[in-house]
């Protein structure tokens, strides 16, 4: 049996299909992206599990769909001790690492990871029962976010800087370093870098927000989605109450520049392992588990599944 290949997983967070080079956008710039997807396998007709953000998650880690692992809605989580992918790969004889976010918000913030790195670590309120603090802060709208769009450096572009930092000091440690003589490179790991973006708030640094915010093409005069059910979006009737004329398609020009990070993000730490790509490096994937809809069909934001609504017709 040969060496069991080292297994790398990239997880960006609300990043668009389409905000990316290598899927044809001419106006954005991902130059390291592109790079992965020339010697890659791109699956372009892949779709996430769900449209929010922790239900699609946890489906990915338990291989379920929402209604099967019972994580439908913002603040829920996995079961503890749920059969996961990292424990699966643990159970297999991998050294399992998570750097980043996981978006585990119930008492087993591990869930078959060994090693957590700097991250999320976060137990919702409501596993802890009446417990004053520590309470879900739902996003507000979007007419906030873009009101308070500006160059600068988000909270979140600083803890995915921290992510990284911890993940190259993890792999120097897992294959080079002599200290204590704990380095073991030949033991099969299964390493995840989990980004906080492209993510909201609207802010980057001022010469991609100045690239970025008037070369974005927009969503014209766009017409509701003509699904029976899905269409009826509660947010699409009170649409203009919340973005007046001319700026309900802020959103889509403002997710790029925060997109751009992500590839720096990524280039700063991936030469380090490159140069020792031949000791561990051996299999690599990218994921983005849900993406922001920016007015098309008049939607925005994360909105209803189709499997929920079949799910509730049917089961």
């Amino acid at each position: 049996m040969g060496k069991r290949p080292n297994i790398l997983f990239l997880m960006s967070d609300e990043h668009r299909f389409d905000v990316s080079g290598f899927m044809g956008n001419e106006v954005v710039r991902t130059p390291f992206l592109d790079s992965l997807a020339r010697d890659a396998v791109v699956f372009d007709n892949a779709y996430s599990p769900y449209p929010v953000c922790i239900p699609a998650r946890q489906c990915m880690a338990a291989g379920q769909y929402a209604r099967h692992c019972r994580v439908e809605h913002f603040g829920e989580d996995l079961a503890p001790n749920y059969q996961t992918l990292p424990r699966i790969f643990g159970h297999s004889g991998y050294k399992t690492a998570a750097a980043g976010k996981l978006h585990h918000m119930g008492v087993d913030q591990m869930q078959g990871w060994q090693i957590r790195l700097a991250g999320d670590t976060q137990v919702a309120n409501s596993y802890y029962g009446n417990q004053k603090g520590n309470r879900i802060l739902h996003k507000w709208d979007d007419r906030k976010e873009i009101l308070r769009a500006s160059p600068g450096e988000s909270a979140y572009a600083r803890r995915d800087k921290q992510a990284i930092q911890a993940t190259k000091d993890f792999i120097y440690e897992q294959f080079v370093d002599a200290f204590y003589d704990r380095a073991d490179p030949e033991e099969p790991l299964f390493l995840y870098v989990g980004l906080l973006n492209p993510h909201y708030p609207y802010i980057a640094v001022e010469r991609k927000f100045n690239y970025y915010l008037n070369r974005v093409q927009l969503y014209e005069n766009p017409t509701p989605f003509p699904h029976a059910f899905l269409g009826r979006c509660a947010r699409h009737w009170r649409w203009e109450k919340i973005f007046p004329r001319g700026m309900s398609d802020a959103p889509w020009r403002l997710i790029m520049p925060i997109s751009k990070p992500l590839t720096s993000s990524l280039a700063r730490w991936s030469p380090a392992c490159r140069k020792r790509d031949k000791i561990w490096m051996t299999g690599l994937l990218f994921i983005r588990p849900i993406m922001e809809k920016c007015s098309e069909n008049m939607q925005y934001g994360k909105n209803k599944s189709f499997l929920r609504e079949v799910c509730g017709s049917l089961c």
